[in-house]
């Protein structure tokens, strides 16, 4: 009985993991999900560059990220954070095909399709600039090569992914007027999306240059228990301007606020030694102002209502930028 037990929990800690990977993957993806479609003129190699950080952290270190863009690449007109979206869908999706590791390659280059190539795409004839994702991994099976790209296809067992990620993947490049393909083999697999030139000027680099009106100068206290989730959350707050220090876990947090002084905590909800709920009692004792915003993954985790006053808001895993930027703000100007 004994034995059976500890096997027991081994498998439950093991399903836990797995599913923790899983939402964390989600919440990753859904992190670049800006609700507003900013369409501008794009270097799409530029944009592969600004996100190949972001990917690193994504797929972790035993695959090698290797990326080339052909000199002189005509521009596009999309929106970046879809871009980012598509990338880290297929960079996903490349490394759940290399579990032993192995090297993932990003290519961007000019093309010119012919009728019959385009017609195959379901676009029209002309200029293009490719976007090519290739794994060296155990590649696609024939059979459901054409189905990849369908909503909720997945060749993934119950529990792994949803298999959204190439039906989103699919949904913006066709959206920006695009088309892609999938060529899959024994050495691997290359997804290529094409994604129409664009002619209108660029309106030049002033307007780029000038920096976006900072949307906070406060400090922020981040606790949060997953690494990946602390650095993305770090980073969307602090592109934005704010100060953030951040905290693993919530008894850290505690020791920092007796040091330091911050004008908001944002907490997970769910984490080892102290809930955030328990973390904000703590802190009602000590520090009486301080304001609030709890995150959770979890939909039953929700916190008591009668927490939540002016000063403390709760917001939903998976966030955007925009979402948790909104509920900070909302927190640090209630009278």
């Amino acid at each position: 009985g004994h034995d059976q037990a500890r096997i027991k929990s081994e498998i439950e800690a093991i399903q836990l993991a797995g599913e923790r990977a899983r939402d964390l993957t989600q919440q990753l993806l859904a992190f670049s999900r800006q609700q507003v479609l900013q369409p501008r003129i794009l270097d799409l190699g530029e944009v592969v560059a600004k996100t190949e950080r972001l990917l690193h952290r994504l797929i972790g270190d035993n695959i090698r990220i290797v990326t080339s863009s052909e000199r002189g690449l005509a521009r596009v007109k999309c929106d970046a954070s879809q871009i980012e979206q598509v990338l880290m869908n297929l960079a996903v999706n490349a490394r759940d095909a290399m579990p032993d590791g192995g090297t993932l390659r990003i290519d961007t280059a000019n093309a010119e399709l012919a009728e019959s190539a385009a017609e195959r795409l379901g676009v029209d004839a002309g200029s293009y600039v490719t976007l090519s994702v290739a794994d060296t991994g155990h590649g696609i099976p024939e059979g459901i090569r054409d189905q990849v790209f369908e909503p909720f296809f997945t060749t993934k067992e119950v529990g792994r992914g949803t298999g959204l990620g190439l039906a989103t993947v699919h949904g913006i490049v066709y959206q920006s007027g695009g088309g892609i393909e999938v060529e899959s083999g024994p050495a691997g697999t290359t997804v290529r999306a094409y994604f129409p030139t664009s002619s209108e000027e660029d309106p030049g680099t002033e307007a780029a240059a000038r920096p976006a009106p900072s949307v906070g100068t406060e400090r922020v206290l981040l606790v949060e228990d997953e690494p990946v989730l602390l650095q993305m959350t770090t980073e969307m707050l602090t592109r934005q301007g704010f100060e953030v220090i951040s905290a693993p876990d919530p008894v850290a947090a505690l020791e920092l606020a007796g040091v330091e002084r911050f004008d908001v905590v944002v907490t997970d909800v769910v984490m080892p030694k102290m809930s955030g709920a328990e973390l904000a009692d703590r802190f009602a004792e000590r520090f009486p102002k301080t304001r609030f915003v709890f995150v959770s993954g979890y939909t039953h985790e929700v916190i008591d209502e009668d927490r939540l006053g002016p000063t403390a808001r709760f917001l939903a895993k998976p966030f955007s930028s925009t979402e948790l930027v909104a509920a900070v703000r909302g927190v640090l100007d209630a009278a």
